[in-house]
């Protein structure tokens, strides 16, 4: 409880001190805040820093060039900044179930040209008033932290890279994605899915009227929509609209096979009105024969199934779950390239292969192909017409993983590198958001 005269605990330079624990003390600065209560520099060993209590400090904890750090439990109040690491090289870090309010930066890292990153954090389950900013930040972990209101989290200034953030809240908790350029601010901030852009992507928000179903991945795939009335735009999950398809004669259709790859994904929302003998979903096929194709669709009891066939055994593999009618579903299919994954509604299904193998042949495993169709299936003839509604068909040459595709069917998130929606409010990302130095964002489980 005595007033420090510089510091509290210091270590500098000393590359020898190792295994340090400073746990259960108090801090006591001084009115004007011109003391630090620990300081260290160039440790190497592990430090524990836990249960310690700081009040009127400049800092609670300055750093620099120190691995191997928990820092836990610490009440820091009425000081400058709290957690302050410097001059990069901060690697190892463990950051959790601290309190820490204070006037300027509850957590500070930087970096300098030396010693550019600062390696493997996690920052979780902490209170910050404000919150403050990391440079740098590789293979990070930003978890289960509040910010008080008005506070911001920027940790994704210089060079982030492999960062995840997951179930952060605040008040107006700000993230910026694009090394000081746009920023996004949420009443909740919960990350998911970002860094992939679709191969192809029918959002289903045109007025098929028009007969022009748009490719908004960029790549002008565009499909014709062929429908029996005049106005086929109804309400749908994601964006402005959804179409609507007869179940006798309605389709989207593209006579080349825009569809390519020997893995990634297919991802869908569908409102199926009803089963009958089975509904389809997006296909490829040949229209010269019968024997040539690759599709997603759902059979007669509603269960989503994957088949593709090149002049062979078809390979077909379906899932256990069944859709219910008349209600809103969102589907996908996965391929290793060696296997195969099916999901509804976010869940991973238990696969029956009904006809030759779970070998994760798709879109080019099938030769010969002329056609991409959505609601429907085209070869020789026409069949298998979608009778309910479509929205938000997705291509990717990325095999999403089970916390991607339960992301998508959760969040209803409209895109991950564009405009996004979450939590009801429009986001704006730049275009290198999801790009650049291997910056990517995922939701994942509070570990």
């Amino acid at each position: 409880d005595a007033a420090l005269t510089a510091y509290g605990v210091r270590s500098f330079a000393n590359y020898y001190s190792t295994e340090w624990i400073i746990s259960d003390n108090r801090f006591i600065g001084n009115a004007g805040k011109s003391l630090t209560a620990i300081v260290m520099s160039y440790m190497t060993g592990r430090k524990t820093i836990a249960d310690n209590i700081a009040k009127d400090c400049g800092s609670f904890l300055l750093a620099g060039l120190s691995d191997h750090v928990l820092v836990s439990n610490n009440q820091v109040f009425d000081c400058t900044d709290g957690i302050v690491a410097g001059s990069g090289g901060n690697d190892d870090w463990s950051v959790q179930g601290n309190r820490i309010v204070v006037t300027g930066s509850a957590l500070k890292v930087t970096h300098s040209g030396t010693h550019p990153s600062n390696q493997r954090w996690l920052v979780q389950n902490n209170f910050f008033d404000p919150c403050g900013y990391a440079y740098d930040a590789w293979d990070w972990r930003v978890g289960g932290n509040q910010v008080a209101t008005g506070g911001t989290l920027d940790v994704t200034r210089g060079d982030p890279q492999r960062l995840t953030l997951y179930y952060n809240s605040g008040d107006a908790m700000a993230v910026d994605l694009n090394q000081g350029g746009r920023t996004m601010a949420l009443g909740t901030l919960n990350l998911g899915l970002a860094g992939y852009t679709p191969d192809l992507w029918y959002k289903c928000d045109d007025n098929a009227a028009d007969k022009v179903v748009a490719d908004s991945a960029g790549g002008g795939a565009n499909l014709t929509a062929w429908v029996n009335t005049s106005t086929r735009h109804v309400a749908g999950v994601i964006g402005t609209g959804a179409l609507d398809f007869n179940g006798i004669s309605d389709r989207a259709y593209r006579n080349t096979a825009a569809a390519t790859g020997t893995s990634g994904s297919v991802t869908a929302w569908i409102y199926p009105a009803a089963f009958g003998t089975g509904i389809q979903i997006v296909t490829s096929a040949d229209e010269a024969s019968t024997t040539r194709y690759a599709g997603l669709y759902c059979d007669g009891d509603g269960k989503l199934i994957w088949n593709q066939r090149n002049a062979d055994a078809a390979d077909r593999v379906l899932g256990n779950d069944r859709m219910v009618a008349g209600e809103w579903h969102h589907v996908a299919a996965v391929s290793t390239g060696a296997a195969y994954s099916l999901y509804v509604d976010g869940q991973l299904q238990t696969l029956t292969v009904s006809s030759g193998a779970n070998n994760g042949d798709w879109w080019d495993d099938a030769t010969a192909k002329d056609n991409l169709v959505i609601g429907a299936f085209v070869t020789t003839s026409s069949s298998g017409f979608f009778s309910g509604y479509l929205d938000d068909v997705r291509v990717y040459s990325e095999v999403l993983t089970v916390a991607e595709v339960n992301y998508m069917a959760t969040a209803q998130a409209e895109t991950f590198t564009g405009a996004m929606t979450f939590n009801g409010q429009a986001v704006s990302l730049g275009a290198n958001d999801s790009g650049g130095a291997g910056y990517r964002v995922l939701r994942v489980p509070n570990p």
